[in-house]
């Protein structure tokens, strides 16, 4: 039975998953949802609220069960190539992800993920001992980094040379980035 249920579920990602690579999301409806899932109404909302805790859920399978995997295994440089990777893969999905905005956006989906991971590994990890970072609870450490790589993905996305930039490049540069003061970054 437990098998059916998952079955059914992943059905219903990838008719969502298909029908995002086609369709803005305010366009898709339950229906065809359902319709393309070959299954009744009232089933999707067994599994899923809506068509954002759907969203979230397929983000989640694609990208952050396989980060938290890593972080269990101390790679944590690695589930952060990782988010990069999976959303490379997947790009035109998460593209048009993107572009949902307001109360329940993608943006803001991904972020509290992304805020998750690092606080998972700043649990691992405690604060280096230093007086000015026990300035900062280990929350806003989290979130002040969740912010920077939300919006390098996002520019990444949309704005920095289309499509020509690999995860890896991307990558390469947001850790450049993380690992070297804002005055590093400029020519004096």
């Amino acid at each position: 039975m437990e098998l059916k249920k998952e079955i059914t579920k992943e059905l219903l990602a990838e008719s969502f998953y298909e029908l995002m690579l086609t369709h803005d999301f305010e366009k898709i409806t339950i229906k065809m949802i359902t319709d393309s899932s070959n299954v009744i109404r009232p089933t999707f909302y067994y599994y899923f609220q809506d068509k954002y805790d759907l969203l979230e859920w397929i983000m989640v399978k694609k990208i952050f069960e396989n980060t938290d995997k890593l972080i269990d295994m101390g790679m944590e440089i690695e589930a952060l190539k990782c988010i990069f990777v999976s959303i490379d893969k997947d790009r035109k999905f998460f593209t048009n992800a993107f572009k949902i905005t307001g109360q329940n956006s993608f943006e803001e989906m991904l972020g509290e993920h992304v805020f998750l991971s690092f606080m998972k590994y700043i649990n691992k990890h405690p604060v280096a001992d230093n007086q000015k970072l026990k300035l900062f609870r280990p929350e806003t450490i989290a979130r002040y980094y969740t912010i920077g790589i939300v919006n390098v993905i996002k520019s990444w996305l949309f704005e920095i040379h289309g499509n020509k930039i690999s995860a890896d490049d991307i990558f390469e540069g947001y850790k450049f980035m993380i690992s070297h003061t804002f005055f590093d970054l400029f020519k004096k």
